[in-house]
């Protein structure tokens, strides 16, 4: 007897087309906050069908420009940065009695 797949597992395996299809057609990756992981078109499809993403990923997708995602990383970046060197000018500040500059 041969495995049918359930409604809803037949919509994510035509989902997940759509969805890079989509993605492609707009020069955009999918981002997943299951996951918190990008994936390229081309990537979506392969991983899927290698099973090493779920319908439970998919179902979190969205559509998005991964510039934006890596300016905001930097942004992010340099504030962490910030924080850290007045964090740390604080604390020599604090064991020498001299600053940091």
């Amino acid at each position: 007897m041969s495995h049918v797949p359930s409604k809803s597992r037949l919509r994510n395996q035509i989902d997940y087309k759509v969805l890079a299809k989509a993605a492609k057609d707009k020069n955009l990756w999918l981002y997943s906050s299951y996951g918190n992981e990008w994936f390229s078109p081309e990537d979506l499809i392969t991983y899927y069908e290698m099973k090493q993403i779920n319908d439970a990923t998919i179902a979190n997708m969205k559509i998005a420009d991964p510039m934006e995602a890596i300016a905001a990383g930097h942004k992010k970046v340099v504030e962490m940065q910030h924080k850290l060197f007045n964090f740390a000018k604080r604390v020599v500040t604090y064991y020498n009695g001299t600053e940091v500059r």
